[in-house]
C-alpha cells in the first residue's frame, strides 16, 4: 500500500474514494459506462483525468482539488478513456447525447 497523499484524513478519504469509484465502471463517476460529470466532485475528477491545467472546478484547498488530483493519478494508471469523453462539451446534456 502506498503512503497517504494527504495529512488531512478527510482529504485522504475522499482521494481514496474517488480512485475506488474510478476503478468501478458502475460507480457514480460513470453513466452507461462513460465518464459522467454533472456534479462538482465528478467534474473536478474528470478535468484532472483529461489533463486540464487550470480547472474552475478545482479550487485549491478544497475537496474538489482532491478529486482533481485523484483524476490526474487515475489517468496515469488507467489511460484507456479518451480525453474527449472526460471533458465537457457545449450542447451535451448527458455524455454522448446532444441537446436538441
Amino acid at each position: 500500500m502506498s503512503p497517504p497523499r494527504y495529512k488531512n484524513p478527510q482529504f485522504q478519504k475522499m482521494y481514496d474514494a474517488m480512485l475506488a469509484a474510478a476503478a468501478d465502471c458502475s460507480s457514480e463517476l460513470y453513466f452507461e459506462g462513460r465518464p459522467h460529470r454533472g456534479a462538482g466532485h465528478r467534474t473536478a475528477f474528470w478535468d484532472g483525468y483529461a489533463g486540464i491545467e487550470r480547472s474552475a472546478n478545482a479550487i485549491p484547498g478544497t475537496l474538489r482539488a482532491v478529486c482533481f488530483s485523484a483524476g490526474k493519478a487515475f489517468a496515469k494508471t488507467n489511460p484507456g478513456i479518451p480525453k474527449e469523453e472526460a471533458t465537457w462539451l457545449p450542447g451535451i446534456t448527458k455524455q454522448g447525447e446532444t441537446n436538441q
